[in-house]
């Protein structure tokens, strides 16, 4: 039976290839059979074919992008953005296929053929991903790999002090992929006098679930957002970006203090959550320029040439788990004595930018954010379940020290403990709101709306994503680009399809 589905399945892309009328009639009904059956194991080569049936660059196929489990380097390409070994097991769901995305027409191609045979869609970056989101799920899916698309930020910066020493662009994490930092509210040294990446983004262009390309001011609209600052809410779908630099001294200070228990840790860090850390001597401080400045925080060699910068590095070595906390309130020296092991990542948060002025919050009010940190280093769900008791345990110990109703959680640092919608990924507005406001307190309900105005049929999605049916069913009858046909053929859907069940 199944050899039989297969070369149905293949011939009727054969003839979507080669017919387009046959593409339009078609379609529908073979989108309404494919999705009532399971996934056949020959998803990927499917997929493969999906792909060469799609518009393609002239003298290309779009297949030529893509590689499948069966392919000698599709583990090399799968982990090659793995950060956290926890899921790269051999229980960890693998991906139908990978594309790794060249041009724009890969990626309209790709999110076309997840569409037609109903697979989940992951865009993969390289930045910040600490539950894996974007190269795991819990089904069928496909990895679309923006590794050709995106810069290092090191690159970035790279180019900038080729061009100016008197320009940066904050933050000052050379080791994580552009798109991912820039959109996500990053922080860094330079945080505390220039604010984070997301308060100076100019622009975007971006491709939506239609697989239409656009810039996000062309996107967003202020019926949605409600006032004028409204193009700096937008989704993380990126092909391009449109930044502005800030100017900085040429030359700047820049130190690292180790201090133990005995060498008076307590009363640094206490003092440190209200002005900058005293207790420096003169070897403590070292004058570097900027550049020079991010390629010392990098943990790179000293004197290393800047070169060093272009480098791409994967690191994926260790087991690992990362939380997040906001602390309002400077922590008493009782209560830093009893975190104190607790690795602390100080970004104070410019407090000049409102806190509904982009997605990111956490602006006035707090004193810094902390980054738990829990990594093992060696394989097994017996010592992983031990190291995650442990994180979750400390975690709780923290609740008397951080943010309140609601506990607060910084978006990069993403944690499934705190919520997820898993199984199906539909989840309600109240259901979602448990980690929806804890990312992004009063924004929630706004981003919330964008996303039922430009992905109402939730094609892209994550653990930690939202969902409304009611507008997913207004858009699609009554949509900009719908047509009567269209809104017909949905409306029988609602109708055959429970009686379809009911009948088996």
């Amino acid at each position: 039976m199944g050899s039989i589905i297969a070369a149905a399945v293949t011939a009727f892309f054969e003839t979507l290839r080669y017919d387009s009328v046959f593409r339009v009639l078609l379609m529908p009904i073979f989108l309404v059979v494919y999705s009532s059956l399971p996934l056949p194991l020959y998803a990927p080569e499917l997929f493969l074919e999906c792909l060469d049936t799609q518009p393609a660059d002239p003298g290309s196929r779009n297949s030529r992008a893509a590689v499948i489990p069966t392919d000698s380097s599709f583990s090399t390409n799968l982990m090659r953005a793995v950060r956290n070994l926890r899921f790269a097991s051999a229980s960890t769901r693998k991906p139908e296929a990978i594309v790794a995305a060249v041009t724009e027409t890969h990626i309209r191609a790709t999110i076309s053929c997840c569409k037609h045979l109903n697979l989940e869609l992951k865009v993969r970056s390289g930045g910040h991903d600490y539950e894996g989101f974007s190269y795991t799920s819990p089904v069928p899916f496909v990895i679309l790999d923006m590794y050709n698309f995106h810069k290092p930020l090191g690159e970035l910066y790279y180019n900038i002090a080729k061009t100016s020493k008197g320009h940066a662009f904050p933050p000052e994490c050379v080791l994580k992929s552009a798109p991912e930092d820039i959109s996500a509210a990053e922080g860094s040294g330079i945080s505390r006098k220039y604010g984070l990446t997301i308060d100076h983004i100019i622009d975007a262009q971006i491709m939506d679930a239609d697989g239409r390309s656009t810039a996000t001011d062309a996107l967003w609209e202020k019926t949605v957002l409600g006032d004028s600052r409204a193009r700096r809410w937008q989704l993380r779908r990126d092909s391009a970006w449109m930044l502005k630099l800030v100017r900085v001294p040429e030359n700047a200070t820049a130190f690292k203090l180790e201090r133990t228990v005995e060498e008076g840790v307590i009363d640094l860090v206490h003092k440190w959550q209200q002005v900058a850390p005293l207790y420096l001597t003169e070897p403590d401080c070292m004058v570097k320029k900027w550049i020079d400045s991010v390629v010392f925080w990098a943990e790179y060699p000293e004197n290393a040439p800047l070169e060093i910068l272009l480098k791409r590095i994967s690191v994926n070595e260790s087991y690992w788990k990362r939380t997040s906390d906001f602390v309002q309130t400077p922590i008493s020296k009782l209560g830093i004595a009893k975190i104190f092991q607790t690795m602390i990542y100080h970004s104070p948060l410019p407090r000049r930018i409102a806190s509904d002025e982009t997605p990111f919050p956490h602006r006035a009010g707090n004193v810094f954010v902390i980054e738990h940190f829990m990594n093992w280093y060696a394989p097994g769900n017996e010592l992983e379940e031990a190291f995650l008791a442990i994180s979750r345990s400390f975690k709780m110990a923290m609740t008397p020290f951080v943010s309140k109703n609601t506990r607060e959680a910084f978006l990069n640092y993403r944690d499934v403990d705190i919520g997820i919608t898993t199984p199906g990924y539909n989840a309600t507005f109240e259901k979602a709101k448990v980690y929806g406001e804890k990312y992004f307190k009063g924004n929630y309900l706004r981003l919330f709306q964008v996303k039922a105005r430009f992905d109402p049929t939730n094609f892209f999605r994550s653990q930690q994503g939202f969902r409304f049916f009611i507008s997913l069913v207004i858009n699609v009858l009554w949509g900009p680009d719908k047509s009567f046909i269209g809104c017909v053929f949905f409306l029988v859907l609602l109708v055959v399809i429970p009686i379809s069940k009911r009948s088996h």
